[in-house]
Order: structure tokens, then C-alpha cells, then sequence
């Protein structure tokens, strides 16, 4: 787990935690939704119900007052006033018209005696002295007034109940009682109650009902199963305004149900559970979409947070990091968002800082130590003095500019008896301190196998077998090594895989011909090929590494031997007639100059040496 982690971004995997976090609980969560909103919609189911039966039963009451109110304003205008009619029977001819809707009427004065009646044996009677009747002269504090129930006539006893209405004429000359029969208020509460009903439902097919004592329904929503039985009678209770919660399946639909007794009747109302479900699906359905929102507005500002607060600081202290590590130990690393970013900061600034103590230090060590073996490489390589003392048959002039303090390039030269000079140079594979020593250790065999006395192949092929064995570094050395009869001029050598020499005589650069062989060191048992060439007096054989030939300019361009030869020309015409140890110095220093001309200032990027040898003899 851990090597899969270090791969990963601390974004991306803090993400994918996080996404994991969320999508748990989501999946905690939707059941905890279904269940929580099945049991509200129960409840709203219910209140939905327990809200329309309690507008049914507002309605049916202020029908009832409607009823009541309408009428004996209606009857108030027909007689006008206390003393309109004088016709003793004018009032019960009215009640008999109107025996549907009343049962009762009479005018009193504010005395309270009658002064006409439906019963003319009722006109002198003092209302004051039934005790029935004393809440009607509370009328002088209101308008009008409604008895609380169903009470006895006043005209007949206890042979009919009615309910009572008062009203005070607008001239305030006496009351108009009216009294209602209990058939005919309830024949017009249920004819109201059918009409009313009709149109009235719960959401859209939910129904409601209302019953009657014998448990018929007297009205509901569309008539339906107008003037049946309701058939639950374990839902119906005797206490009024008690409610009876549910569940049935009311024609032909489950439903929730609640029964409220009101009076003598009873009101039902029925919700179908598909239409409360339906409800449930779309707000769990709103609410999974809230919840996504939420979840991924949630998702994202913590994974913005993460990104301004954690990664960006990480990230711009790796970018710190990677300059360190790239060689810029001047990088600081400053990330103060947090007291954590801030600590780390100071913690990598101080220890980048005493590493660059320790570099200091440890460069002023080298610097000191590469100087010594630049210093002691420089001794290694022979002075052109130690030669030119013994003879004038020749001149020479040899130099190696190393592109590191210390090179792999080498030259020798050293006599052989007093005849023979033997020319040398080479150029190790590496750079620096170990292509030294690999150079000290070719220089020093070739020379040992020289003075034993082996020819120039054999000494090559000795050195070879030498250096390949224990040659860990592989590493190899390119060499070309010339034995020069200076009574002769004739050169034998071995070309083991370096460049070409240049030859100049009678005016003219060319490149000495020769069949290269295998480098030395790179590989057992190998053979060298001994080749050989005349010299005249006057010629010059000029040796160089390919740090001359292979330099290049900012445009990428390489030196080549054809500038490398023009230069020799041009130097051959300007200083030919000077000595032959000076013509050699001052056509090596004009092939140095002509290279630094021609890299512009680009760095040297291998060692350059160089062998200039004048045959006089």
C-alpha cells in the first residue's frame, strides 16, 4: 500500500478519501432518509386530513349559523318593525308557510312581553318570568343572540326542542324571536353538507366523507357511495371530537384514514397512500439531489482548501527542493501559510545552509587538493628542455590544456640511445582525477616497455594487455607513439584509435596516411600494426587530441581538421624562417588562439594538447 501511495499526489489521495467519506455516507444516509421521510409523510398524510375534516367542520358550523342568522334576518324584514302588523294571525300563517324552516316566531317589547305571536294565546306573556328565556335579553349588550343548544319551546313546554334565535328590531323598540325546529336545521346542514362536499377533497384523490348517526354518508367528495353505510365501524368512536387514526383500503384504495366525531355526525377523510408515496419518492428524490449538491460544493471548497492550504505550500517547497537538489543553494524556501509550512521552511533553509558550509569547506579541500595534482600531473609530463639540450637536430614544443584543473590527455617524448626519439600522445576515455591516474599508469608502462627495449608495436600491445586487466573504470586510452630515427628521418609508430597527425613539408598540410588500430585497454590480446613514414629536413609533424579537432562554437559548429590545416598553412608562411623550437611554439599558440576565436567563448568541453615537431637533420 505504501509503494502504491508514493506515487500518488497528497491531493489526489486525500480526494480519494475524501470521495470514499462521502459516498459511505451517502449509502448510511438514503436508508436513514427513507425511513425518516416515510414516517413524515405518515404525519403529513395525517395533518393533511386532520386539516381538511377541521375546515368540513367549520364549514358545517357556520352553515348551521348561516342557516339560523339568514333566516331571521329574512323575517326581520318582513315585519319591519315592533307594531307593523296588527293582524293577530298574520304570524302563524307565516310559520305554516314556512314550516320547513321554522317552528316558532314572536315580537316582543324591551319589557319582554310578547306583542305578536304564531300562537295568538301567546301575545301578554312576560318573557321575564321564564328563567328559559332570560338569556335572550342579553341582547341588549349585542345585536343578536343564539342559544348555546337545543332548548324547550317556550310556547309548547317539552314537546318540541327548538333552537332559538333573537334579534333586536333597528329601531330598538323591542326583540324578534325566532325559533328552529331540530329536523329542519339538519335537513338544511345536510342538504348544504352534500352540496358543499362535492367538491372538496384531500390532494388529488383523496376523499372526504361525512356520516350521520347511523353511519350513512350524507356527502363526500364526487357523491362517492352517497347514502351508504361506511363499512369500518372499529374506526368509529362515541366521544366527540375524539379522532380515530388508520389505515383501509376505501373503494378500492389503500389508504390513511382519520374519523372525527362532530356532534351527531361524524367526518372521515381518506388520503391514498400511492399519491402520500408519490410525495415521499420526489422529496427523497429533492433531497438525494440537495445532498449531492451539498456533498459535491463540499467536495470541492475542501478540495480547493486542500489545494491553497496544503498542496501549493508542498508543492512550492518541492519546487524549492529540486533547485536545492538541482545545484542552487541560494534557493530560500519561504511558505508561511500555516505554523507547520513555516517550521519546515526555516528547518530546510538552516539545514541548506550549513550545507553550504560543509560545500565550502569540502571545495576549498579539493580545490586545494586538484590543485596539488594539477601541479604534480604538470611535473609528470616531460620539459622539451630535457631533449633540445643534446641536439639541434630537431625542434619542438609541446603544451596540454586541461578542460577540468586536472586532464586525461597526455604527451611524452625521451631518447632512445641517441638515435631514436620517441613521440607520444594519447588521450584517456575520462576526465578528471581518475583519468589522471589512468594516464600516469599508461604513460609510465609505455615508457618501462620502451626502455626494456620492445619495438613500438610490441610495447603498444604490452601496455594494452597491462591496462585492460584490473581496468574497473573501463576506461581506455586512444595513443599515437612514434619512434623517430633522427639520422634518418624515418618514423615507425602505432595509430591506436586516435586522430590523424598533419604532416607539413615543402609548404604544404596534409594528413598522414595510416591504418588506425584498436584503442588501448579495451579489450585482451590484441595485435598492433607497425606503419612508418619519411621525413625530410624542414618537416614538421604536428600531434593533437581531439579537444582541437572536436571543439565546438555556440552555433553548434564543430572546429574540423580543414580550419585546423588552413591554420597550420597560415602559420607555416608567417613563421617558417624563425627557429625551429620557436616555430613550433608559435604554431602551437596559433592554433590555440585560432580555437578560442572560433569557440567564442563557449567553454572547453575536453582537454586540448598538442605536439609540434620540426625534423632538421
Amino acid at each position: 500500500m505504501n509503494r502504491n501511495h508514493q506515487q500518488i499526489k497528497i491531493n489526489v489521495l486525500v480526494r480519494r478519501r475524501l470521495l470514499i467519506v462521502i459516498l459511505i455516507a451517502g449509502i448510511v444516509l438514503i436508508p436513514t432518509i427513507v425511513a425518516v421521510q416515510t414516517v413524515l409523510s405518515a404525519m403529513h398524510s395525517i395533518n393533511l386530513i386532520e386539516s381538511s375534516i377541521s375546515d368540513v367542520e367549520q364549514e358545517m358550523n357556520s352553515s348551521s349559523d348561516t342557516f339560523l342568522l339568514g333566516y331571521t334576518d329574512l323575517f326581520m324584514e318582513k315585519i319591519g318593525t315592533l307594531n307593523n302588523q296588527n293582524d293577530v294571525n298574520w304570524f302563524s300563517r307565516l310559520v305554516k308557510m314556512n314550516d320547513d324552516i321554522i317552528s316558532e316566531i314572536f315580537v316582543t317589547d324591551n319589557d319582554g312581553i310578547v306583542r305578536q305571536s304564531c300562537n295568538p294565546a301567546f301575545v301578554g306573556y312576560d318573557l321575564k318570568d321564564e328563567e328559559a328565556a332570560n338569556g335572550f335579553f342579553d341582547i341588549q349588550k349585542a345585536q343578536m343572540y343564539i342559544s348555546n343548544d337545543y332548548q324547550e319551546s317556550l310556547m309548547t313546554g317539552d314537546e318540541d326542542l327548538l333552537y332559538y334565535v333573537s334579534t333586536h328590531f333597528p329601531d330598538q323598540t323591542g326583540f324578534l324571536i325566532v325559533g328552529f325546529s331540530e329536523d329542519n336545521i339538519i335537513n338544511y346542514t345536510y342538504q348544504n353538507i352534500r352540496t358543499a362536499m362535492k367538491n372538496r377533497r384531500i390532494g388529488n384523490d383523496g376523499a372526504l366523507l361525512v356520516l350521520d348517526p347511523d353511519f350513512s354518508i350524507i356527502g363526500s367528495t364526487d357523491d362517492i357511495q352517497y347514502g351508504e353505510k361506511f363499512e369500518f365501524p372499529d374506526l368509529i368512536s362515541d366521544d366527540n371530537g375524539e379522532e380515530i387514526y388508520g389505515k383501509i383500503n376505501f373503494n378500492g384504495v389503500d389508504s390513511y384514514v382519520v374519523v372525527k366525531k362532530v356532534g351527531d355526525t361524524y367526518i372521515v377523510g381518506t388520503y391514498p397512500l400511492r399519491e402520500a408515496h408519490l410525495r415521499d419518492r420526489l422529496t427523497i428524490i429533492s433531497m438525494l439531489v440537495v445532498y449531492i449538491i451539498l456533498m459535491v460544493c463540499l467536495f470541492f471548497v475542501l478540495s480547493n482548501l486542500l489545494d491553497r492550504k496544503v498542496v501549493q505550500g508542498v508543492e512550492m517547497i518541492n519546487t524549492s527542493l529540486l533547485r536545492i537538489t538541482s545545484g542552487d543553494l541560494d534557493e530560500r524556501v519561504d511558505v508561511r501559510s500555516s505554523l507547520e509550512f513555516s517550521q519546515l521552511s526555516d528547518g530546510i533553509n538552516q539545514t541548506v545552509g550549513r550545507l553550504k558550509e560543509f560545500i565550502e569547506e569540502a571545495k576549498a579541500r579539493i580545490d586545494k587538493e586538484l590543485n596539488m595534482a594539477r601541479i604534480i600531473q604538470h611535473n609528470a609530463l616531460p620539459n622539451v628542455k630535457t631533449v633540445l639540450d643534446k641536439t639541434t637536430a630537431f625542434g619542438m614544443y609541446a603544451s596540454m590544456d586541461a578542460a577540468k584543473t586536472v586532464g586525461g590527455d597526455f604527451y611524452d617524448f625521451y631518447y632512445l640511445g641517441d638515435d631514436i626519439l620517441v613521440i607520444l600522445i594519447a588521450d584517456v576515455s575520462d576526465k578528471g582525477i581518475p583519468a589522471a591516474m589512468f594516464m600516469m599508469r599508461a604513460k609510465a608502462l609505455m615508457k618501462s616497455y620502451a626502455a626494456e627495449g620492445m619495438s613500438v608495436d610490441e610495447l603498444v600491445k604490452e601496455a594494452n594487455q597491462s591496462l585492460w586487466e584490473n581496468n574497473e573504470g573501463s576506461m581506455f586510452v586512444t595513443a599515437w607513439i612514434g619512434f623517430v630515427n633522427l639520422k634518418t628521418g624515418l618514423v615507425e609508430y602505432v595509430h591506436a584509435g586516435h586522430t590523424c597527425p598533419e604532416l607539413i613539408s615543402d609548404g604544404k598540410v596534409s594528413m598522414v596516411k595510416q591504418k588506425r588500430n584498436f584503442i588501448i585497454g579495451g579489450r585482451p590480446n590484441c595485435n598492433y600494426l607497425r606503419q612508418e613514414f619519411q621525413m625530410k629536413p624542414g618537416d614538421t609533424l604536428y600531434l593533437y587530441t581531439d579537444g582541437v579537432s572536436e571543439a565546438f562554437n555556440d552555433k553548434e559548429e564543430e572546429y574540423g581538421n580543414e580550419r585546423l590545416e588552413s591554420i597550420l598553412l597560415k602559420a607555416y608562411a608567417e613563421y617558417k624562417d624563425e627557429k625551429p623550437n620557436e616555430f613550433c611554439k608559435k604554431t602551437c599558440l596559433a592554433v590555440r588562439r585560432d580555437v578560442e576565436e572560433f569557440a567564442d567563448g563557449m567553454a572547453q568541453s575536453d582537454d586540448i594538447t598538442m605536439l609540434c615537431f620540426k625534423y632538421m637533420v
